[in-house]
């Protein structure tokens, strides 16, 4: 169940920092996003195989600690707003521009 949640984090994650990082930041904050994912699973392999040689019943820790990413992703998604994208897919336009221009201000215009 948490490698659900984080796998789906992952790319709803995408999806959401591209929506709403400024252009010109999106590429360096997108591919740090990915980088920052990647030795992540690097680093939780390495621990892994290190706490499992030195103690075959260490699996338990490891899937214990596996937790602490997931609730923090858990707390900083709190309050995240829906995607205006899909906002307006669902016909929900008022909310759509309230998110716009409570995150890209009032010049933001979108199409509905």
């Amino acid at each position: 169940m948490i490698g659900i949640g984080l796998g789906g984090d992952y790319s709803v994650g995408h999806t959401l920092l591209a929506e709403f990082s400024p252009r010109r930041h999106r590429g360096i904050l997108l591919g740090a996003f990915s980088v920052v994912w990647t030795v992540g699973y690097v680093l939780a392999s390495i621990a892994g195989h290190h706490f499992i040689s030195e103690n075959p019943e260490a699996w338990r820790w490891l899937l214990a600690s596996a937790a602490l990413p997931a609730l923090l992703i858990t707390l900083l998604r709190w309050g995240t707003p829906e995607s205006p994208r899909w906002l307006l897919r669902q016909g929900r336009f008022a909310e759509a521009h309230a998110i716009v221009h409570r995150y890209f201000g009032p010049h933001v215009l979108l199409g509905e």
